[in-house]
Formats: structure tokens, C-alpha cells, sequence
């Protein structure tokens, strides 16, 4: 259970990344609420009468993606497609239904999507994991109103918190229209080394990775004197996806070496304290705890602030329980 945690713990770095599903055995239900009891009807009507609010309506999913998808085009609003097994239990899907989808200020970036929760069974799979990079369950896919592909969110974030959900799914249309108006000035302006910077972070933050280390690969050749705060944070990025590989194959050892190769040329970089935390998460994990311990106190005392110290300090907390 530990080992878990500290893994969520790595996946809780500033840059966001893929998160893996977690296991679990709650039943997952549809995002859609039953109507309140007549109870707490009136007493949420009493509450909104005494401070002026009006409750929130639940974030509901169709069931139809035929129906979805002609609504969409419609209406001229993205498309939002979230498809998970009929066999998926996982604790934190539970938590994404029971405590953001069934309603509240969370969900109001996803208002502006038509909605549709597609339940794959082994009479009616959608293999839409097949056709996208896939690091787990529940996979969100989001179209044009048109039907173009603008992105996918896959997993949830670290921890399975609901609402960094929301805003990774709510960030897919904007960071498309991004990516395509950076490919147009990058056409006009093919060697650009700040467009291919700015062009990589946004395909790694869609989670193209393959795509973005080949720009930001173009991008050292374009500029071998590229700016030290550039080529760190370009670095930083290809380095954490690495990490998160190798974890996923439990390989904790192989790890180090990478880190130590990033932190040698960029140890005054602002995501020095962010590798310092991949570094001791793979230690721990490798059976190295004492080391571990070590670099998550060395973070708390000399980075204090920071989002990497605040991961180190709850994981010493939790370990100290």
C-alpha cells in the first residue's frame, strides 16, 4: 500500500503526466445521481434561501453515442467521450463520480461539452484504447463538433483527484487549437527553436509524447546554444516520461542514473527539486529506503515550498504513521 502512495506521490509533480488506474473493488455507477429524498430536497432549498446560491445540477452522461455525436454537431459544442469497461472498479473512479460528477463548481468547464459515458462490454467494445496512447481507465476522449480528434485524457491524476480531471479534460480544446496555430507559425518558420520549444511542451502535455521528443530533439539541431532554462524544462519533460516507463516496467533501479545525468548539467534549474523527488520515489521503491528518506528530507529542508518538498513531507508524514 505504501509503494502505491509514493507512486502517486511521483505523479503528483508540477508538470502534470500520465497517471496510472488504480485497482480497487468498488462497483463503478454511472455519473448520473438519483433525485434527492424529499428531505434533503427542503433542506438544500432552506440552505440556497438563506445564502443566495442555487445548487448545482449533476454533470449527466448520455448513453448513446450515435445520439452524442449528432448532438454535438449540432449544437457546435465538443464532444466528450468517456469510456470505461463494465468490469472497471476503482476507487478513485468511484470518488470522480460520487464527489465531482454528481455536481458542484468543479464540473463547470465540462458544461460546455456534450457528454457520453461509453460502458465497453464483451458484446459492444469501442476499442478506442487501441487507437490512442493509453496509461489506464477512465480514458476521455474529446472531439470537434465535427468529429476531428482534439485529445484524450487517460488514467486520472495522482491520488485520483477528481477536479485535476476536470481541468485536464476542460484543457483539450484550447491546447488543441494551440498546438495548430504553433504548427502553422512553425510551417512559415520551420527552425524556429522558441516555437518548437513552445510546440513540444504542448504536445507533452496532450500526452504526445513520441511527437514531442522529436520536436524537441529538432529543436537542440535547430539551436545547439538554446537557452539553459529552455533545455532543462525540455530535458525535465523527456526525463519524467522516462521515469514513469520505467516504473511501470518496476524497473527502480535503472532510474538514478538518468536523474543524476539531468541534475549534473541542471542543478540550478527550477525543476531540480522535482528530479530530486523522481530520484528518491525510485530509491524507495528499489528497497533503498534510508537513501529514500534522506533525499525527501534533504527537499523539505532545502526546497521548502516547493511542490516537490510538499510531496516529501507527506510521504515522511504518512511513513511516520
Amino acid at each position: 500500500m505504501r509503494r502505491a502512495l509514493l507512486l502517486w506521490t511521483l505523479l503528483l509533480l508540477p508538470a502534470t503526466g500520465p497517471a496510472f488506474a488504480q485497482d480497487g473493488a468498488a462497483e463503478p455507477q454511472p455519473p448520473a445521481v438519483p433525485p434527492p429524498a424529499a428531505g434533503d430536497t427542503a433542506q438544500a432549498e432552506a440552505e440556497q434561501a438563506e445564502t443566495g446560491t442555487k445548487a448545482a445540477e449533476p454533470l449527466t452522461f448520455g448513453d448513446s453515442l450515435a445520439a452524442a455525436t449528432a448532438a454535438a454537431t449540432e449544437d457546435g459544442k465538443p464532444l466528450l467521450v468517456v469510456c470505461i469497461p463494465d468490469w472497471y472498479e476503482s476507487p478513485a473512479w468511484k470518488r470522480l463520480e460520487d464527489d465531482v460528477l454528481s455536481g458542484g463548481e468543479d464540473t463547470a468547464p465540462l458544461r460546455a461539452f456534450v457528454r457520453v459515458l461509453v460502458k465497453e462490454t464483451r458484446d459492444h467494445e469501442v476499442h478506442v484504447r487501441h487507437r490512442v496512447e493509453f496509461e489506464g481507465y477512465p480514458l476521455a476522449v474529446v472531439l470537434a463538433p465535427g468529429g476531428a480528434y482534439l485529445g484524450r485524457v487517460s488514467g486520472i491524476p495522482g491520488g485520483g483527484e477528481g477536479a485535476g480531471w476536470v481541468d485536464r479534460v476542460a484543457a483539450i480544446p484550447g491546447r488543441a487549437r494551440r498546438i495548430a496555430e504553433l504548427r502553422t507559425r512553425l510551417a512559415a518558420a520551420p527552425e524556429d527553436a522558441g516555437i518548437l520549444f513552445e510546440l513540444g511542451k504542448a504536445l507533452s502535455d496532450a500526452g504526445e509524447y513520441a511527437r514531442a521528443e522529436a520536436v524537441f530533439e529538432r529543436m537542440e539541431l535547430a539551436d545547439p546554444l538554446v537557452p539553459a532554462v529552455r533545455l532543462g524544462e525540455a530535458r525535465y519533460l523527456r526525463l519524467r516520461r522516462a521515469v514513469v516507463d520505467l516504473l511501470a516496467a518496476k524497473k527502480f533501479g535503472d532510474v538514478e542514473g538518468p536523474c543524476l545525468k539531468w541534475l549534473r548539467r541542471f542543478s540550478e534549474h527550477e525543476r531540480a527539486p522535482a528530479v530530486v523527488l523522481l530520484q528518491a520515489n525510485a530509491r524507495f521503491l528499489a528497497g533503498r529506503k534510508d537513501d529514500a528518506r534522506a533525499l525527501w528530507q534533504r527537499l523539505v529542508d532545502d526546497h521548502a515550498g516547493t511542490a516537490a518538498a510538499k510531496s516529501a513531507a507527506k510521504v515522511l508524514a504518512d511513513l511516520a504513521d
